[in-house]
């Protein structure tokens, strides 16, 4: 039975400290990481928060970041001395939300300052969201998904489009 990073090929001395140190994502790597400059991680509540981290840990291998209704408070709120410890604003694009409905949903609005002076920047690779009424649920959260997904993952202007191969011609031989 494979282990979650074993199914998403990231090799888990590489996520452990163990084994030849060597970086995940070099040539001789057998299981390189699974994207590098576009893959990308999301998650709610406590998800949302792991998600965060790991993008923190991990920027060569999981740079867009879907952080939804984050549970800031866990283990008060650790994850403010995690972003004021960063040495430099690492490559990541964020999207970050909350619902106003939510205890502690201020905590959210408190993380997005902290990413900004480290230097997010809205609308570029911070997007950040008080969903006015919006409460701590999967139904809330799955009302977001389209947005974030467009900030995240927006589509290439047709000038850099690849353009697609010409079709394939079969001729019968006879």
């Amino acid at each position: 039975m494979l282990t979650a990073l074993e199914e998403l090929h990231v090799p888990v001395d590489a996520i452990a400290g163990s084994g030849t140190g060597a970086d995940p994502g070099s040539a001789g790597d057998a299981a390189a990481p699974i994207g590098g400059t576009t893959a990308g991680l999301g998650g709610s509540s406590l998800g949302g928060l792991a998600t965060l981290v790991l993008g923190m840990w991990f920027p060569n291998v999981f740079s867009r970041l879907a952080v939804l209704s984050p549970s800031v408070w866990w283990d008060d709120c650790a994850i403010y001395g995690m972003v004021e410890s960063l040495q430099d604003k690492l490559p990541l694009k964020i999207w970050l939300d909350t619902g106003t409905q939510e205890p502690g949903w201020e905590r959210a609005r408190k993380l997005c300052e902290l990413l900004m002076e480290k230097g997010w920047r809205i609308y570029d690779d911070l997007q950040y969201h008080e969903i006015e009424g919006g409460d701590h649920s999967e139904g809330a959260w799955a009302a977001r998904v389209d947005p974030i997904l467009r900030f995240l993952f927006p589509p290439l202007p047709p000038t850099v489009k690849k353009p697609l191969r010409p079709p394939l011609v079969l001729e019968s031989v006879r």
